[in-house]
Parts: structure tokens; C-alpha cells; sequence
């Protein structure tokens, strides 16, 4: 029988440890529990295992399991391993949080009655295909197991989460891509005063949605995009109204990105750039809205 040394628990059924200098996030019906970092564990405990190549992502992984129900944080599991089986290239450790964060906080917004549109749905459908198919698979199993009803947008935005994890971004790109996060990030730190807390979720967040915008702006692709719909602008309304803070802040950094980049931002981006930073704020246990 196989050992394993467990090197941080989770969750009483899920677990970090390590064999032969390779980490697992292992998963069995009590498998962490009354543990501690050192202890043995044999392999006739593990239902299921995945590979971890990314110590960064142990943190955020530890809040996932602390904040997402059990029988979401497995079956997303799950379909990280499709997903990576179907695309057949390298992907990044990244999408064992992305994939379980934005499942949850979609049935979340089902059963509060809210969707969000996915103003990038024209786009991902047409260049990325491949990916958009496997997120429409990965999103009728979720509708399947948990009984709701999301649709194409979310497909669209799981097809986004691969193709932000592929190791096949061009270099040039890649670069470009990274130097806009870095820009973005000082600048928003700039408005706020503060230094963002880098190991957060709203962080990794804030960062995930960055990379998707920076490849919009250094490819100019926003004339390819649909303009907002009347329920985005209402929504757009109502955020401005209540989050009257940070919709400044978002304003503010969508002049920066105009000035810089001259590419104008639009309703969505202004609306998703809003939300993040009042999800920024809260982090750093500041006031979302007016003070």
C-alpha cells in the first residue's frame, strides 16, 4: 500500500501531502480528519488524487475549501480533470480554484435569481472553439448535478478560465499581458492608498479578470465585442448607485487604461472592474460603498 506524508489539511476530506517529491490534493470521506502535518497516510483512504505542480495555490485552495460546499468542491474537481483530459495540452494548477470559485458563485447567483451576461461570448465562441465546447460539457454536467439552468454566457466564461491556464499564450502577448496586470495593479493600489493583500481570493480575482481585459486591450479587440445590453446598463446603474465608491475608483482606472493603451472601456468593463474593487475593499476591511 502506498504512503503518503500529509503536509496540510484541508478540510476533514481533503488534504495536502506529498510522495516521492511530488504533491497531491488528495480527497476520501474523513481523510484529514484529527490529522496534522507529518502524519502518514495510506493510499486505501484517498478516493481521488490530482497532481499539484504550484505551491502558490495551496493558500487559496485552503479558503475554497473553507468557503465552497464539499459536493461542489469535488464534482469541480472532477471536471478539471476532464478538462484537462479533453484539451490534451498543458494547462495550469490554476484552474483547480478557478474552475470550483466561479461554479460555486454561479449556482450562488442562479438561486438568487441573478445572471451575467458574458459580454465576450461573440468572441470566445468564434477564436476559441475548442475550449467554449468543453465549457458548454463542463456546465450541462453542472446543470445536471445540481439541478439548475445556467447557459451559454457560463460556458463562455469556463472557456475563458482554459484559455487563461494554457502554457500556449504566445510570448509576445504573454509579456504585454503581464505588464498591463502590473500597471493596473499599482495604479489601483495608487487609488486606494493601500497595498492590495496579494494572497487573497478577491486578489486572485481582481488579477484573473485583469488578464482577460489585458488581452483585449493589447489585441484593440473591443470593436469585435457586442455593445452592453439594456439589463448590463441597468445592472451598471444600480452597482454605480450603492457602490458609489469604488465605481469612481473603476472610472478612474478605465481613464488610466484610455490614456495609456487608448482603448476605451465599456459598460461591462466598468460594471466588472467596479464589483472587484468593492470585493478589493472588503479585503482590506474597508468601506465598499460611501463613507
Amino acid at each position: 500500500m502506498k504512503t503518503y506524508v500529509l503536509k496540510r489539511v484541508l478540510n476533514n476530506n481533503a488534504v495536502i501531502a506529498s510522495q516521492s517529491g511530488t504533491d497531491y490534493l488528495l480527497m476520501g470521506l474523513s481523510i484529514g480528519w484529527g490529522k496534522h502535518a507529518g502524519e502518514a497516510i495510506g493510499s486505501d483512504t484517498v478516493e481521488r488524487f490530482y497532481v499539484l505542480h504550484d505551491s502558490s495555490l495551496y493558500q487559496r485552495l485552503n479558503q475554497l475549501f473553507e468557503q465552497i460546499p464539499g459536493d461542489i468542491m469535488q464534482f469541480s474537481m472532477e471536471l478539471v480533470t476532464l478538462i484537462k483530459s479533453s484539451m490534451g495540452t498543458p494547462l495550469s494548477d490554476n484552474l483547480y480554484t478557478t474552475i470550483p470559485d466561479h461554479i460555486n458563485s454561479a449556482i450562488n447567483l442562479y438561486h438568487e435569481g441573478l445572471s451575467v451576461s458574458n459580454m465576450m461570448l461573440w468572441d470566445v465562441k468564434s477564436f476559441f472553439a475548442k475550449e467554449f465546447e468543453i465549457g458548454s460539457v463542463v456546465i450541462e454536467a453542472v446543470n445536471r448535478r445540481f439541478s439548475v439552468s445556467l447557459g451559454e454566457d457560463e460556458a463562455a466564461f469556463i472557456a475563458l478560465h482554459i484559455v487563461n491556464a494554457s502554457h500556449e499564450t504566445p510570448d509576445g502577448a504573454a509579456v504585454e499581458i503581464t505588464r498591463f496586470i502590473t500597471r493596473m495593479v499599482s495604479e489601483t493600489e495608487r487609488l486606494l492608498h493601500r497595498s492590495l493583500a496579494r494572497e487573497s481570493l478577491p486578489f486572485f480575482r481582481y488579477v484573473t479578470h485583469l488578464k482577460y481585459l489585458g488581452r483585449r486591450v493589447i489585441a484593440a479587440s473591443e470593436d469585435k465585442r457586442n455593445d452592453a445590453d439594456p439589463e448590463s446598463r441597468d445592472l451598471l446603474a444600480l452597482i454605480r448607485d450603492n457602490y458609489a465608491r469604488p465605481f469612481s475608483y473603476a472610472r478612474q482606472l478605465c481613464s488610466f487604461i484610455e490614456q495609456e493603451y487608448d482603448f476605451t472601456c465599456d459598460d461591462s468593463d466598468l460594471l466588472y472592474l467596479t464589483i472587484h474593487i468593492q470585493k478589493l475593499l472588503s479585503a482590506l476591511n474597508d468601506v465598499g460603498g460611501d463613507e
